[in-house]
């Protein structure tokens, strides 16, 4: 059985310490996302298709994808605004 690869503590420490310059409490209370945004890590775009899966997971009570796909707020002409990016 093979070890598990250890988790980067050290190369982590350097960046967030000596590249970014945080002193050691800061560095200790930031979460692992704020030190990669920090340093320009690029973040996965949200996809349509995962969005979509989330609302269905996580509906918010308004109204069903169905009823709002045409919207007058978007454009002013109710163009269907389904395939719009996200970002």
């Amino acid at each position: 059985m093979t070890r598990p690869e250890r988790f980067p503590w050290h190369r982590l420490m350097q960046l967030g310490m000596g590249t970014l310059g945080l002193p050691p409490q800061q560095f200790w209370n930031c979460t692992l996302r704020e030190i990669t945004a920090s340093l320009g890590a690029p973040e996965m775009p949200l996809l349509r298709q995962n969005l979509d899966a989330l609302m269905k997971e996580w509906p918010d009570g308004g109204p069903s994808p169905d009823a709002t796909r045409l919207s007058s707020s978007a454009s002013g002409r109710g163009e269907d605004t389904s395939l719009l990016p996200l970002a």
